[in-house]
């Protein structure tokens, strides 16, 4: 996978790596454990670009972006949130994802957004939850919590879900709400 960077103001040194809970977020942890670890790099105002075989699959962006290093683990937080935008194999916008808080672990290719999770496809359908995680080497995103789809023909609702990265194909689990079914 290449990385091209590009910034608007200045960049320290940017990898993107996290360290993340599914049950606690970075602060927390430390508020807990009475560590306040500082960051080693970060960046302000960030575009990134990824892309596979020179082909360009998904792009991100972020007001603030730390790298932070404990011992053997590396990880990057995106405390003011992210924008990602995913592409399909010749280049057009396929999904967008955003949230106001995330962090990456890259060792295991995973991504954590929290904090009004909104994700929306080319056929106008949303998705907002308040966790969700993104599994960057299948293009899976995954979440236990309350989700609503909000689709043209009505909006469903349920606690868990499964969904490609495209937003395409989805499985919404403890579904409820109203569908319209052509018979």
């Amino acid at each position: 996978m290449n990385f091209e960077f590009k910034h608007k103001l200045s960049m320290i040194s940017l990898g993107m790596v996290m360290l993340f809970s599914c049950q606690n977020s970075y602060e927390e942890v430390n508020k807990v454990s009475g560590n306040e670890l500082q960051p080693y790099a970060e960046s302000f105002d960030t575009e990134i670009i990824y892309s596979e075989k020179g082909k360009k699959n998904s792009r991100l962006l972020s007001e603030h972006i730390q790298r932070f290093n404990a011992g053997d683990t590396v990880w990057t937080e995106m405390p003011k949130g992210l924008q990602a935008y995913f592409y399909d194999s010749i280049g057009r916008l396929e999904s967008t994802m955003k949230a106001d808080y995330g962090l990456w672990l890259e060792e295991r290719g995973t991504v954590y957004a929290e904090k009004d999770v909104i994700i929306t496809n080319v056929k106008g359908e949303q998705l907002n939850t308040e966790k969700l995680t993104w599994y960057q080497d299948s293009g899976i995103f995954v979440t236990r919590e309350f989700v609503k789809i909000t689709q043209p023909t009505g909006v469903i609702y349920g606690n868990g879900l499964r969904a490609k990265q495209n937003f395409e194909e989805y499985e919404i689990m403890e579904i409820t709400g109203n569908i319209a079914v052509e018979e």
